[in-house]
């Protein structure tokens, strides 16, 4: 169940380390750790039971806004993209997350920012938390990160300095430093804000391997990612990524639909923390930010966000910006920021429904989630494609192992082809057209086989 996040290993002083593990996403080691400190990390572990819920935190920081079970606290929604082409296209989506931490920092409303940095070359892995304390460094990180990082270096780092931040991350990464705001007083005035990213699910080191073999640079290779590069005149969910090797700068492009493994409903390389999350829209943040996965911005193919805002003052900063025309902005309703996530949604509400249900009854122990375990909100149909995702999701680490292991790129899609012709059988049971036409398409296969057996 360890997404982790790091947060019990500050509240524990580094007593509770994290380290990476053989799937290539940190976890917190708990061996010969005393029961004291095991109790102090539940309160800041976005997963544990005994923690506050994201509604209850969401609550405190936000009283006057409506609830929604969806999003807990609603606040402004908006669509905006930057006007400022070069940066746009610089951008993973419409750019106005670092325009915001940019802000912040110019008016000095913090001393830095702690966000997701490309590591320094001395280090292992491609990239860290960090800090950046001027505009131009916040500019050099921008783009959307899909890889294994943690908070505990950085955090265990500035917690004594006297220094204020804003923190940027996923949802549980949200919670995890509001969390350690409410039990560690060295935080409590050095988080300023707290800027959300909606999530789908994180990913293991092992998803930029597989990207960059599939582009032609092997897995021990690989020294440089760029998960998301925008194609001109595709719509904005058609993007590629590309990679570099260590020892060539000659960069190496391929779009992401061409990959065995780039579908985020295949739930490739998820750790399984990720199956019992309720979290999307970061629930907990000041502000929240994604890409506006909605028909009429789709087309775009520059980027839009979708933005969830909590806090008047970051609505008020973006608002001054679409006033100067730094940016555009425009309102949306919350359906739309929903349908937006539409897949998501099923899958963290519905899904983690039959998850928690199954798991209960092989008498597994359960986290105690916003929705409750039940088969009854999900048909015959839609159970067999959750339960075939999460299998597929964990078998996804063992094909890769084992490809490394072999040195086989082949095998690896081999196998994931394989994982998907079975998940679009599941999905086309829920549709019975497609259904006929797959058992059609199956028989005049077999037809066409028995025909030259006996020819």
């Amino acid at each position: 169940m360890c997404i982790g996040c790091g947060a019990c290993a500050v509240i524990s002083n580094g007593k509770i380390p994290i380290q990476i593990n053989s799937r290539g996403f940190f976890q917190a080691d708990l061996t010969h750790i005393e029961s004291e400190e095991i109790q102090k990390a539940n309160l800041v572990c976005p997963i544990s039971d005994t923690s506050t819920n994201e509604d209850e935190i969401a609550k405190e920081y936000f009283p006057q806004l409506e609830f929604n079970e969806y999003v807990s606290r609603v606040g402004t929604t908006l669509v905006g993209r930057l006007n400022n082409e070069q940066q746009l296209l610089q951008s993973s989506a419409g750019g106005i997350t670092t325009h915001l931490l940019m802000k912040l920092v110019e008016q000095k409303l913090v001393d830095g920012v702690i966000h997701i940095k490309s590591q320094n070359s001395t280090n292992n892995g491609l990239f860290e938390y960090g800090i950046s304390y001027t505009t131009p460094e916040i500019g050099s990180s921008r783009k959307s990160v899909y890889y294994a990082t943690t908070l505990s270096e950085v955090l265990l780092s500035i917690a004594e300095d006297d220094l204020t931040y804003a923190l940027v991350g996923v949802p549980c990464f949200i919670k995890a430093g509001r969390l350690l705001v409410e039990q560690d007083e060295r935080f409590q005035k050095k988080i300023k804000y707290f800027v959300g990213l909606v999530c789908g699910h994180l990913k293991s080191s092992f998803f930029a391997e597989s990207l960059a073999w599939q582009a032609g640079v092997h897995p021990t290779e690989l020294g440089f990612i760029d998960f998301r590069e925008k194609i001109k005149n595709s719509s904005s969910n058609q993007y590629g990524y590309s990679v570099e090797s260590k020892n060539s700068k000659e960069k190496k492009f391929k779009r992401m639909s061409e990959t065995v493994d780039g579908n985020w409903g295949l739930g490739v390389f998820q750790p399984e923390a990720c199956n019992f999350c309720d979290d999307i829209f970061a629930d907990t943040a000041d502000i929240v930010f994604g890409d506006a996965w909605l028909p009429e911005y789709e087309n775009s193919w520059e980027g839009t966000n979708i933005v969830i805002a909590r806090n008047p003052e970051l609505l008020e900063i973006l608002q001054d910006s679409h006033k100067s025309e730094d940016i555009f902005l425009n309102d949306i309703p919350l359906s739309s920021v929903l349908d937006s996530q539409s897949g998501n949604m099923r899958h963290r509400r519905i899904g983690l429904q039959v998850r928690l249900e199954d798991d209960r009854r092989s008498n597994l122990p359960v986290p105690v989630k916003r929705v409750t375990p039940s088969y009854s909100s999900a048909s015959m149909q839609r159970r067999l494609l959750i339960r075939n995702r999460r299998r597929g999701s964990r078998a996804s680490f063992t094909y890769f192992l084992k490809a490394k292991e072999k040195n086989s790129l082949d095998y690896y899609l081999k196998m994931m082809e394989r994982e998907k012709s079975i998940t679009n059988f599941f999905i086309s049971l829920g549709k019975p057209q497609n259904f006929i036409k797959r058992i059609f398409r199956y028989f005049m296969k077999a037809a066409s086989s028995l025909r030259n057996i006996f020819r």
